[in-house]
């Protein structure tokens, strides 16, 4: 099975899990906290990059509107870039979710 085949089979199950970690997190509500705002940046790049929702899906899981879930996913490749270690920190504990879950999109 080659990455695409992967992605598309899991696709439904990757916002199962994701709509269960926004639950547990409270990343649906609006909170200013670092660690909770990093983690919602994560997951709406992960979406974007691993299911076919559109910029309007990914933030209607959030309650956020398109124009932040996009800037979420900028913000997300800043950190990235710049190798922030408390951005990494802070998603430490998602991303080993996800990888556990999904081993092979992480």
């Amino acid at each position: 099975m080659n990455y695409k085949e992967y992605k598309e089979e899991n696709g439904g199950k990757i916002i199962a899990a994701i709509k269960e970690i926004i639950k547990e997190e409270g990343l649906d509500v609006k909170c200013s906290v670092h660690s909770l705002v990093h983690q919602r940046f994560y997951l709406m790049w992960y979406l974007r990059k691993h299911t076919k929702l559109s910029l309007q899906s990914v933030g209607h899981l959030f309650n956020k509107k398109h124009d932040r879930v996009l800037h979420s996913i900028n913000r997300h490749h800043t950190f990235s870039e710049t190798k922030d270690c408390v951005y990494r920190d802070n998603i430490e504990n998602v991303k080993n979710y996800l990888y556990v879950k999904f081993p092979l999109l992480v």
